[in-house]
Order: C-alpha cells, then sequence, then structure tokens
C-alpha cells in the first residue's frame, strides 16, 4: 500500500518537470516568498495529509462501497463552499455540480438498492 501512495507523487514531480523547466527556461516562473513556502507546507501537512487519514478511517469503518459516494459529493461542496465563503453568485455550474454529484449517488445507490433486493429475494 505504501509503494501506491509513494508512485503517484513520484509520477506527479517527473510529468511536471518539463514544464517547470520549460517555465525556467522561458522565463515565466514565479517562486513563492518565504511566507508562500510556509502556506505551501501547512496546505500539504495539515488539511490534505488530515484529509486522506480520515478518508482512509472512514473506509475502514463503513467500508469501501459506502464510502465510494463520498468523492462524488466534492463538486457539490465546492460549489456551496464558493458561494458561502468567496460569495459568488449562484450559477449554472454550480447548480450542473450539484445536480452531477447528487445524482451520481441517487443513481449508485438505486443500483446497489437493486443488486440487494433481487439478491436477498433469490436466497428466500
Amino acid at each position: 500500500m505504501s509503494l501506491f501512495f509513494s508512485d503517484m507523487p513520484i509520477s506527479a514531480l517527473i510529468s511536471s518537470l518539463p514544464l517547470a523547466v520549460g517555465e525556467i527556461l522561458t522565463g515565466y516562473a514565479y517562486w513563492p516568498s518565504l511566507q508562500g513556502f510556509y502556506i505551501l507546507l501547512f496546505v500539504t501537512l495539515g488539511p490534505t495529509l488530515t484529509a486522506q487519514l480520515a478518508y482512509m478511517r472512514g473506509v475502514a469503518i463503513i467500508g469501501p462501497a459506502r464510502a465510494s459516494l463520498f468523492p462524488r459529493l466534492v463538486p457539490a461542496f465546492g460549489a456551496l463552499f464558493s458561494i458561502a465563503i468567496l460569495g459568488e453568485n449562484f450559477e449554472g455550474y454550480h447548480l450542473s455540480a450539484l445536480i452531477l454529484g447528487v445524482g451520481g449517488i441517487f443513481v449508485a445507490e438505486s443500483k446497489l438498492a437493486k443488486t440487494i433486493f433481487l439478491s436477498s429475494s433469490v436466497t428466500r
């Protein structure tokens, strides 16, 4: 499992290196200040790591089938938080994020419910 978690960031680093080198060579690279590095360190170790650990714990508690529904709500919560926190106006793309996220969960739950219903009726 730990090999997978190291493969993803390493592949992301390797795939972004040519673009970073291109930006540096053309003079379009912007380096963050010391405060920017502190913010990056906080975001990397704070909420990002905490969210991953909490999600893995949630998967262990409720199982992968039920936990797989929650990432589908990220667009919906992103849209709601952008309205509530950033003060954005409610637009069509916010509505589409809500419809697609909640609609996907509805479809997944309906299919799961049908599968459970059919499997339980066969055993009777």
